[in-house]
This record gives C-alpha cells, structure tokens and sequence, in this order.
C-alpha cells in the first residue's frame, strides 16, 4: 500500500471517529498556495480547482483538472477520478447530492496551521457552489481529521524518520571533528551542506538556516543564517540541523565545547548548563505518554532549567516533526497566547515530537540539545521475553529513546564487528535465584541487553531471576535473564553472561539513560584546540 492509500483510507476511519460525514480538500495552483495536506492525497501539484474527497463510509471521489486525472489516478486511492475541462461545480455537487452528507469537514483552522490549508478565496468559491445545493450551512472544521492524520504516523512514516535520524546523527559526528578554531560559521555550514549533498538527502526546512551555526556568546540564537563569526577556544557553539528522507524530516541540535589551551574538558560553568539540559531532556522525556496534555510535558522542562538558576526558555519545549520540521497540532508548550490551544492537545501513540530547552551560559554561549521522540504505548515485560525467545537481537522499550534507537542502528548496520550493545564497567551485587537455589554475585559490566556477574557457583538453569540496583539508585532492578554463557577460570570466580528477558519499560528506560551517561561521559563534544586546514 502506498503512502497515499494509506492516508485516505485512514482517513476514513478519522471521519467515523470524529463524527464527520465527509471531507474535502478544495486547492488549486498549488505550486503557489497548496493545501499542506495535499501530499496525502497527490502524487504532485496540481493546476485547476480540485477537490479530494473522502466519505465516512469509504467512498471517495477526486475531481480534477482533465490534464491531472491520469496522475491521480494511478495512485489508485480513488473509487473514481473525474476529470473536468470547463468546471469542478456540476461534478462536485453531483457526487455530493449523492452522497448527502450531514456534515462536511474542510481544511480551516484558527489554531493549527498545518489544518488551515484553504484560502479565502477558495472558501469563497466553495460556499458560493454548496449554497446552491442548501449544503453550505453544513460546513465545518476538519482540524480534527487533518491533525491526527499528520500526528498518528504509520510504521513507514516512522521508518522514514528514523533514516532521517541516523543521517543527521552521523552527519554530527562528522562535523564534531570538522570544527576547530579559525573556522567560521559559514565554513562550518558548508561543510555540512556537503555532507547532506553527498548523501543525496535534501535539507529538512530552507538552506539559509538549515544548518544554523552559533558560536559563542551575544548570536542571534535561532532561525538565523550562519555568519562569518570565527569560532575560538573557550566558545559553546551549537548548531540546529535535519534532513529529509522520502520526504519526512528530521529536526536536531548539538552543542559542542572548543577547549582553551590548557583544558581537558569543559569547564564547570559549561558542564552545569550542559548536565541540566541533559536532565531536562530525559525527564520531560519520562513524562511523555499518550493522554498527557503537552503543556505537562513543557512544565517538567521548564521547572528544571529554571530551579537550576537559568533563565526560562522563551519557546516552547518541543513542536512535532513529520513533513515538515514543524508539523502537527498538539505542542509541548506553555499556556501562552501564541500558542492558542495547542499546549492543551492530549499526547497520542504515533505522535513524533523534538525536546529541546536551551539556556545560556554567560559569555560562552548557548547550551542546547534537540531529540526525537515517538510516542508510544507502555512496553510490557513479557513482550520484551517473547521477542527475545523469538531471537530478536535486541528490543527498545516505549517510549523509543534516541540514544537507543541510533546506538542499535549502529550496532546492525554501520559497524562490522557485530559485538554487543554499549557496555560500562559496574560494580553491584546482584542476587541470582532460580527454582528454590539462590547465590550471590558482582557484576563486572552491563548493557541495555544482559550483564556479566562474577559470582560462587552456578544455580544450573538456563532461565534465572536478578536482582540489583544501580550505582545512585535505591530502587531494584528485577529482570529475567537467560544464561548465555559460562566461563569457569581455575582460582576465579565463575563467570555467567546473562542476557536480559521480562524487562519492563521502566526498568528499561532507566538502564537506556545510565549506560548511555557512563558509555558516553563526553557526550558534550570537546573541541580540541587546533589551527584551521583540512577535514582532521
């Protein structure tokens, strides 16, 4: 089923859930001032008045311009395409004289943008045709309708997305080692405009700010094209960066710290505003589940930049991404005018949002990071077992965190050893039972998917239970594990690699978050101080 299929025909089911008879998208010309909503229901643009329309029963119904039917046709989304050549009037009142419905849903919208494709002008034209069939006091709002067909991604939307994410993740990692004293923001952002162009991946908003770069302190902080501004040691530079992947985005902020002659890492000031945009981010990121109004989300972010002594960010926590870098109704924001109802809109499965707080640090720069988050429902620990037992190779607890979600990319597609998931040395007991046996031992390390635990003996079963916590944390960790190997050593304790099975998704998120802190420490990139010259 293509894109386009899909989209109408879950269309439908939107319109019997929100009540709606029937739904019609009226563009024209739309090359100048298309319907955003278009890209769901046309292969491309097109020319003549045209109305896409999609019936709560399943009919559907395109009428186009004669030299656009044979293109929407062939998508096959449609139980009919006409084509007209002297108007749409007659066709679109015969199909809904036929149809008859109730209410009819159209594309305006005093909140949500993405909904608010129609013009007044077409507004105009279509009152004008449906008064003559006593049908015009029957239109209303599709809001509803347009939003969550944009918000609720399909697993190819969502695939799409992900490819997106590992190009400007990858993109990043480059561009950290391109950075160095002397360089500009504009040489910055041509290096990674060439990176996207090699890749044959086009930016995800207008290249004029796609990258931004800002390097120290006193920039214009966002939306701003990058300048000739020269990085030097001692800045805090971030950058806000996506691209497209089968036309879905991705929409990331990275900040790196170029290190002054003499420094090992960054200093306090800078690693302060960098731990608590880390914290802001995981937390609010916890928070987020379907039923939760984004504004609840926006206000675990905020309280944390502001208890820790910065300045609130003057925007909102996050914005959904999907064709657009801005995309969606539903915000993770404040109660503020600008932004109407959409900090009230409820969190839905499907739904893809950024996080991204920011804070300055005085007279170095700003500090920020912007992930990627999909919505999920709650992960269940017997489903983590089933897939293991069905030999997954690894599974991620909902909601996806991107750390895991790129470090598992990684690990399948980008490294040639196949070697595990990222391991961190830990120390903590950890009791083994199985049956009515039980022992004792110490871990030596751990990943998201299993432990090593040194330990007296061996219970003898494949299947066993664990129990430990984590360095800082009072609370257990209780999973099922199986055995995957054993590694006696004569005068050593014996040695078990245990791969984790019943995890339930708190237990995961939590192991997600420290192993990442303690396999990355440096997760804000230091700039070594060095002279400027070609790709180090």
């Amino acid at each position: 089923m293509t894109l386009i299929q899909e989209k109408v025909k879950q269309a439908a089911g939107l319109l019997r859930e929100f009540g709606l008879d029937c739904w019609i998208t009226f563009t024209r010309e739309s090359e100048i001032c298309g319907d955003p909503t278009l890209v769901f229901l046309a292969p491309g643009p097109v020319t003549w008045h045209s109305a896409f329309i999609v019936c709560a029963d399943g009919r559907t119904r395109a009428i186009v311009g004669l030299y656009d039917q044979k293109g929407i046709e062939e998508t096959g989304a449609y139980d009919k395409v006409v084509g007209f050549v002297t108007g749409i009037k007659e066709p679109l009142l015969e199909f809904l004289r036929e149809v008859g419905p109730g209410s009819i849903g159209i594309n305006f919208s005093p909140v949500s943008e993405i909904c608010d494709g129609l013009t007044h002008g077409m507004y105009l034209t279509l009152h004008g045709f449906l008064a003559e069939a006593g049908m015009a006091d029957r239109l209303v709002t599709a809001e509803k309708v347009v939003s969550a067909l944009r918000e609720r991604k399909s697993a190819a939307e969502i695939g799409w997305m992900k490819q997106a994410v590992r190009a400007t993740e990858e993109i990043f990692d480059l561009v950290g080692r391109f950075i160095a004293p002397g360089r500009t923001e504009s040489e910055i952002a041509a290096f990674i405009l060439a990176e996207a162009a090699r890749r044959d991946l086009p930016t995800a908003w207008g290249q004029a700010t796609c990258p931004a770069v800002f390097t120290g302190p006193d920039t214009a902080q966002a939306h701003y094209s990058p300048t000739g501004r020269t990085v030097e040691p001692g800045h805090v530079l971030n950058m806000d960066f996506g691209v497209k992947v089968e036309g879905y985005c991705s929409d990331m902020q990275r900040t790196f710290y170029v290190l002054a002659p003499g420094e090992q890492t960054a200093p306090d000031d800078v690693m302060k505003g960098f731990r608590t945009i880390v914290r802001a981010v995981e937390e609010s990121k916890q928070a987020m589940k379907p039923g939760v109004e984004g504004r609840t989300i926006d206000a675990v972010a905020r309280s944390i930049i502001v208890e820790a002594g910065y300045a609130e960010f003057p925007h909102a926590l996050g914005h959904q991404v999907g064709r657009f870098a801005h995309d969606g109704t539903a915000l993770l924001g404040p109660a503020w005018e600008k932004y109407a109802r959409k900090p009230f809109h409820l969190l839905e499965e499907g739904m893809v949002f950024t996080l991204e707080p920011r804070l300055t640090v005085p007279g170095r720069g700003v500090v920020t990071v912007e992930e990627m988050v999909v919505v999920t429902g709650s992960g269940a620990a017997d489903e983590h077992a089933a897939a293991i037992r069905a030999g997954a190779d690894d599974v991620l607890a909902k909601p996806l965190s991107r750390m895991a979600l790129v470090e598992t990319v990684q690990r399948f597609t980008r490294f040639p050893e196949p070697r595990g998931l990222p391991r961190v040395s830990v120390e903590t007991p950890v009791h083994l039972r199985a049956a009515d046996a039980e022992l004792w031992g110490t871990s030596r390390n751990l990943s998201r998917g299993g432990m090593y635990v040194e330990c007296e003996g061996d219970l003898g079963a494949d299947e066993i239970d664990l129990e430990f916590r984590l360095p800082g944390s009072p609370d257990p960790l209780c999973p099922t594990a199986r055995v995957i190997w054993r590694r006696p050593r004569a005068g050593a304790p014996t040695g078990l690699g245990v791969r984790f099975l019943e995890l339930d998704a708190p237990a995961a998120r939590r192991l997600d978050a420290y192993v990442h802190e303690w396999a990355h420490p440096d997760a804000l990139a230091f700039v070594m101080p060095r002279a400027s010259g070609g790709i180090p």
